[in-house]
């Protein structure tokens, strides 16, 4: 099995969305991106087993697991941190004092409205929108960088977008119109 997702963020690639029941909530992330051949390292410098030198170091790949997350639909940098998009929820991984490293991060969960589909998460100047089983949600960061969720269809679409039947939802296509600054839909 393959990670389905892939992004940049922290100066790392990261890769999530392995379709195997053990690994469902994991995010791999590589070494520090120095040079083209860090992109696949996700591990650690030093030997973990070692009794000299096993220490964590801060430039180090890794894997965080995210229990609770059911299948992972996208992962998208927001603010100061990586959105982790998932069928049961959203969650953001970020660097607990600084930027992220693998010695000193938080994953919290931002919100319980899941992503439906992996082709409707699009990011528009400095937000993030995606579809979810009960409403189309924009998700943007406050002034310390952490991300909010807020529904968007909930007062204007809300009954034409409950008639779309729920095995639909997961083929919708997002699109921004960068000229008329707006967020478009295809199913």
């Amino acid at each position: 099995y393959r990670p389905a997702h892939c992004s940049f963020y922290a100066g790392r690639v990261w890769y999530a969305g392995v379709p195997s029941g053990e690994k469902l909530g994991w995010v791999l992330y590589s070494q520090i991106v120095s040079d083209i051949s860090k992109i696949e390292n996700c591990y650690q410098q030093n030997d973990p087993t070692s009794e000299v030198i096993s220490d964590l170091l801060e430039t180090d790949g890794g894997v965080i697991q995210i229990p609770e997350a059911g299948t992972i639909t996208g992962i998208q940098p927001l603010g100061k941190g990586l959105l982790v998009f998932a069928t049961n929820g959203l969650w953001m991984i970020s660097g607990a004092d600084a930027g992220f490293t693998p010695v000193n991060y938080t994953v919290d969960k931002i919100s319980n409205n899941g992503c439906t589909s992996p082709h409707s998460i699009v990011k528009a100047d400095e937000h993030i929108y995606y579809w979810g089983f009960a409403n189309i949600y924009r998700v943007k960061a406050d002034a310390a960088g952490l991300a909010t969720v807020e529904p968007l269809s909930e007062t204007t679409i809300r009954s034409y977008y409950n008639s779309i039947p729920l095995f639909c939802r997961k083929y919708v296509e997002g699109k921004y119109s960068e000229t008329k600054k707006n967020y478009l839909l295809a199913l």
